[in-house]
């Protein structure tokens, strides 16, 4: 029975946390953001107590054996060294200098986009959004092929 529990609290959690965490980004109000990030971290947390109580969800399960981290098969190559670098630069810079344009428009300091009661999102621009968009898609796809160019 409380396997049924935990399978269907787990799909009302994908549901409703993504939501939560939108509405949280758009929220207008500080008690709109608090009763959003608990609509988002409630149920996570409800998930894996109901896991760990059906036995789904083990926080004592030892560690899968890994090969050493010094063996051959676990070495990158300097291609792949060059891309992950690439996508990780262009992700933190490109992210800073979207959210440094964002603010410099709105006439705010850099660092107010720390303040979690006051989310930039709701704000941006389409063309902001199309940024943030080339940037996530350009940093996925230098990430994939860099592991796609593993050694078989």
């Amino acid at each position: 029975m409380l396997d049924i529990a935990f399978i269907i609290l787990f799909c009302i959690t994908m549901i409703v946390a993504p939501i939560a965490w939108v509405r949280m980004l758009t929220a207008k109000t500080q008690r709109a953001y608090v009763i959003n990030i608990a609509l988002f971290v409630v149920p996570i947390l409800a998930v894996f107590a109901l896991g760990h109580f059906t036995g789904t969800v083990d926080f004592n399960a030892s560690p899968k054996m890994e090969p050493p981290a010094n063996s051959a098969e676990c070495q990158l190559s300097w291609l792949q060294v060059l891309l992950l670098s690439t996508a990780g630069g262009l992700w933190v810079i490109g992210g800073n200098v979207l959210m440094y344009r964002h603010t410099k428009r709105m006439g705010r300091s850099f660092w107010s986009i720390l303040n979690p009661f006051r989310p930039q999102f709701r704000y941006f621009t389409v063309r902001e959004w199309a940024s943030l968009a080339f940037l996530a898609v350009t940093t996925l796809l230098l990430a994939v092929l860099a592991i796609n160019l593993a050694p078989q």
